[in-house]
Formats: C-alpha cells, sequence, structure tokens
C-alpha cells in the first residue's frame, strides 16, 4: 500500500511542478504579447509620421 501511496504522491508532485510551469508559460506569452502590441503600436506611429513626410518630399 505504501508503494501506492508514494507512486501518487509522486504523480500529484508532477502535475503541481506542470501548472506551475504552465502558469509561468502563460504569463511569460501574456509579456509577450504586451511587447508586441507595444511594437505595432510604434511601428504605426512611425509609418503615420512618416508617410506624409515621404509624400511631401515626392511632390517637390
Amino acid at each position: 500500500m505504501t508503494m501506492k501511496r508514494d507512486s501518487l504522491d509522486d504523480i500529484v508532485t508532477a502535475a503541481e511542478v506542470l501548472a506551475d510551469k504552465t502558469e509561468q508559460m502563460a504569463a511569460a506569452a501574456d509579456r509577450m504579447k504586451v511587447a508586441v502590441n507595444s511594437i505595432v503600436g510604434n511601428a504605426k506611429t512611425i509609418y503615420g509620421v512618416v508617410t506624409p513626410l515621404l509624400g511631401f518630399f515626392k511632390s517637390k
């Protein structure tokens, strides 16, 4: 019976470790999403500033 109990404890411990790692990966994915959204936002801002300037210089 002790052997079954030890095996169950090992399985529970492994499940807890897996859940913890999954939470860490989800948090990292959220941080990456925020970073990508920030980069995209910055790129849109730069594009919005540069495009009219290019049009201004092309017309002359």
